[in-house]
């Protein structure tokens, strides 16, 4: 059974290394670095265990081949001082070593590279791994290629060569053979003698990896099938003992299945059952729905052996969704396939396409480079004919280059005259838009200052008219933040700092400032809706909404009616304002937010933009007009 027990945090680095280890070479390199980086900070509490060593050398491979050659160096010299101190290395202290070596040639230090390829030689030589000693000699081979010492280059070339010769079988090779052939002609109880045999030296070379891999892989089956199944019970414990410290999450699975056959086989339907649990937990466990998908099947199998028919069909239904999942997944990918084929002849054939073309201007080069041999054949000739010839040719060719030159020159100018006249007219509109907007928003408010000004001074108003100035104030400062973030958008220099803001706060701060306004016309602001909360520049949002509150308050007459209607769906927040004005004819709607004749609407639309959302303007004549204000959230 699972235990039910927390792990330590030593025991969950071992689970997550290996699971990473285990799916190193089918995940992504950008799946794989996320992975590394998520149980890093855990590998960091224990900077002398042997699973950091093994996690920074996975880093330093996905670094490396990412591009990152620099960063990958430095993983790979923090795991080479753990894995050097820890003898529970093994092999993987060569390979780092390999992979080390790899780097610091791609950084072009080769003196380094030279040192540890050879450090890598000494070591697989010293443990026997032809193939680590053969991937150390390729990379000496190479190395000395490239200082161009040819004769060390030889040397390592030669000694490879000798590595990628056939020795012949050993005793276990052929005890492996010989259960094979036993296997594919149907003599299981020959086979399990010959498995047995192999077995036997597996356990005298004290090679834990290859005792485990062959329990399960050879000497397991064969008792199943002879249904031997106390001595299949044992071999199983010892494998589960074994792969304790590999934790190699799908060999777990299939272990746990054996267990479960095995109790099933036996007539214990309540052990049968956890143990196909288990089986289905370590499946789970490798994230691999192709493992996932063949549990199910397994479970459903033990449970119709234990004659819990409903258990069996609820894990074979659960087995035929997945599948008919993997399926669909499988059939999508060939599609894609398919279709990244069809784009890989399209490229090939316009791939042709430019090389007959190539092909053709190359041919069309020679025959003008034989024209113009011609040509400087006939002047060799009229040369030699007289030299007020050639001089006269000389002349003539001298004015022709001179005329082209002169030609060229003018050319230029007129482009970089195009080019000024451009700017200007782009210039010149801009100051003739300025002007327009200064002429039509400055001119009301100052004019009303001015009035209530006088007013006061005859004293024909009292607090309205102050209050009336204090609004045409407003007015005015709102007018002047709007000329100001406008100009910053001309140029290109403003910039959002988003944060989480309070829909309603925005609104409240809104509607504060016009409440002068809304109490002189009488009008009524009504608020639906939920507070939302935004991920958006808290100034700009501000300035929108006011801009957009303050035009349906404006257009609105006396005694109307103003509602804020907010809305949320899944990855947006909307804000209608919507008002009971005058409207306006559909057909001005298209474009207006770009051409409206003040700042306020433009600005906005371009706010918006900025900030990631949008602007949307409904109307109709004579029955109001609702804008709406969309961000992403």
């Amino acid at each position: 059974m699972v235990s039910q027990q927390v792990q330590p945090d030593t025991a969950r680095l071992r689970l997550q290394v290996a699971r990473i280890g285990a799916n190193f070479s089918t995940n992504s390199l950008t799946r794989n670095l996320a992975l590394l980086e998520r149980v890093l900070p855990l590998a960091r509490r224990y900077p002398t265990s042997v699973h950091t060593g093994t996690l920074y050398f996975y880093l330093g491979r996905v670094l490396r081949d990412l591009g990152r050659p620099a960063e990958s160096l430095d993983y790979f010299q923090k795991a080479e001082i753990i894995l050097a101190r820890s003898e529970k290395a093994g092999t993987g202290y060569g390979w780092l070593l390999y992979e080390k070596c790899l780097t610091l040639s791609a950084l072009k230090r080769e003196g380094e590279a030279t040192r540890d390829a050879l450090r890598c030689l000494d070591w697989a030589q010293e443990k026997k791994q032809p193939q680590l000693q053969a991937s150390a000699c390729a990379m000496l081979s190479f190395i000395f290629e490239q200082q161009g010492q040819t004769e060390r280059s030889r040397y390592y070339n030669t000694l490879l060569e000798k590595l990628k010769k056939v020795q012949p079988p050993s005793e276990r090779d052929r005890y492996r053979q010989s259960e094979a052939h036993c296997t594919a002609d149907g003599d299981f109880v020959t086979a399990l003698f010959f498995s047995k045999k192999t077995l036997g030296l597996l356990k005298a070379e004290k090679d834990k990896e290859a005792i485990l891999n062959h329990l399960h892989q050879s000497t397991i089956a064969l008792l199943f099938r002879l249904h031997r199944f106390e001595e299949a019970r044992a071999y199983i414990g010892e494998a589960l003992a074994l792969n304790e410290t590999y934790q190699k999450l799908s060999l777990f699975s299939d272990l746990w299945s054996d267990l479960a056959w095995y109790q099933a086989a036996t007539g214990h339907p309540a052990e049968a059952r956890r143990a196909a649990q288990t089986m289905l937990y370590y499946a789970r466990l490798t994230e691999d729905p192709a493992l996932v998908r063949e549990a199910w099947l397994r479970q459903s199998q033990v449970y119709e052996r234990i004659r819990d028919f409903a258990g069996a069909l609820e894990a074979l239904k659960k087995f035929h969704s997945l599948n008919d999942s993997l399926q669909n997944t499988k059939r999508t990918i060939e599609v894609a396939q398919a279709e990244s084929r069809y784009r890989l002849e399209q490229k090939e054939a316009q791939i042709h396409r430019l090389i007959r073309f190539a092909r053709l201007s190359h041919l069309r080069a020679e025959n003008q480079a034989q024209q113009y041999a011609y040509l400087n054949r006939q002047c060799w000739l009229l040369a030699v004919i007289g030299m007020l010839a050639a001089v006269a040719s000389m002349l003539v060719t001298y004015y022709l280059l001179r005329s082209i030159k002169l030609r060229r020159a003018l050319k230029a100018q007129n482009a970089e005259i195009d080019k000024q006249a451009k700017a200007l007219a782009e210039a010149n509109q801009l100051k003739d838009r300025l002007f327009s907007i200064l002429s039509h928003d400055l001119r009301g408010p100052v004019a009303s200052i001015k009035a209530a000004l006088v007013l006061q001074q005859d004293k024909v108003c009292g607090d309205a008219g102050l209050s009336g100035i204090d609004q045409q104030v407003n007015r005015l400062q709102e007018l002047i933040d709007n000329l100001l973030y406008w100009s910053m958008n001309q140029r290109n220099g403003l910039r959002v700092y988003a944060r989480p803001v309070s829909l309603h706060d925005l609104l409240n701060e809104v509607v504060e400032t016009y409440k002068g306004l809304i109490a002189r016309k009488q009008m009524e602001v009504v608020w639906e809706g939920p507070d939302i909360c935004l991920q958006t520049d808290e100034t700009l949002a501000v300035l929108v909404i006011r801009n957009i509150f303050h035009n349906a308050l404006k257009f609105t007459p006396p005694n109307g009616r103003v509602r804020l209607v907010t809305e949320q769906t899944a990855n947006k927040a909307k804000l209608h304002i919507v008002d009971t004005g005058i409207g306006m004819n559909a057909s001005l709607l298209p474009g207006l937010s770009q051409r409206g004749t003040g700042l306020g609407l433009p600005l906005s639309a371009d706010l918006m933009k900025l900030c990631g959302g949008s602007l949307r303007i409904n109307s109709t004549l004579g029955a109001g007009t609702t804008v709406t204000l969309t961000w992403l959230i």
